[in-house]
C-alpha cells in the first residue's frame, strides 16, 4: 500500500504498509476516537443527525472489516 502523501505530511515514516500494519494503525486510531465529538462535528452535514447514534468505536471497527485494498 503506497501512502506517500502520509509520509509527506509526517503522519507515517514508512512509505509502504502491509495490510496488517494498516489494520493495526487504523484500530489504534479508532481506539483514540472521541465518537461523541466526531458525531457532533458532522451532525450539521447530515439530514438526520439521529442516524449518527449508531456510531461507536465498535461500529467503526466493524466497518474496517469491510475494507478491501487492491493493488493499482
Amino acid at each position: 500500500m503506497n501512502l506517500s502523501h502520509s509520509t509527506q505530511s509526517g503522519h507515517l515514516h514508512n512509505e509502504r504498509l502491509t495490510m496488517q500494519e494498516f489494520s493495526q494503525l487504523l484500530e489504534r486510531r479508532i481506539d483514540m476516537l472521541d465518537v461523541a465529538a466526531a458525531a457532533n462535528d458532522v451532525s450539521r452535514f447530515v439530514r438526520d443527525a439521529g442516524s449518527l447514534n449508531i456510531w461507536s468505536q465498535e461500529y467503526f471497527k466493524d466497518l474496517t472489516l469491510r475494507i478491501s485494498i487492491t493493488k493499482a
